[in-house]
């Protein structure tokens, strides 16, 4: 639904300042692009947040959230069909867009979440900036599981 909202909100400001049409004018397919760009990156970071806000099988939140896309924008296609509103393509684009739009913004999720387990459980703690190291007059251990440090300094 925040896509949703989102989307429109754009749609209004664009409207406002003159780089859309006013309402009810069709517009062209250079600007139907422009307006399928801006829906593909906030349903992308919409499916992000999905997946972050999700208490479990965050994907399968994600995915849920393109089908249900799918399915909008398939009535938009089916609303629009032969009405001139604009290039015909752009609506059908919207519905074929939304299910992998949603999976690129969870698995952007899934990623992200990875490298951070990776750099706190110590396979990959450069990444996080993180060493382990001893010394001969102090031995210091970084337990990065725990997240704590271990000073053995006698």
């Amino acid at each position: 639904m925040a896509i949703v909202v989102l989307t429109t909100a754009v749609d209004v400001v664009l409207h406002s300042v003159g780089v859309f049409p006013p309402w009810g004018v069709p517009i062209d397919d250079r600007l139907s692009l422009i307006a399928t760009s801006y829906r593909v990156v906030l349903s992308v970071g919409g499916a992000y947040l999905t997946e972050a806000l999700a208490p479990q099988r965050p994907m399968k939140h994600a995915l849920i959230l393109g089908v249900m896309g799918t399915l909008m924008g398939l009535v938009g296609v089916v609303a629009t069909w032969g009405k001139g509103l604009g290039p015909a393509w752009y609506p059908i684009a919207l519905a074929v867009l939304a299910l992998p739009q949603c999976w690129a913004g969870g698995k952007l999720r899934d990623l992200q979440e990875s490298a951070g387990r990776r750099a706190y459980d110590g396979r990959d703690a450069a990444a996080a900036g993180m060493a382990s190291w001893t010394s001969p007059t102090c031995p210091l251990a970084f337990d990065l599981k725990a997240r704590s440090d271990s000073f053995d300094c006698r």
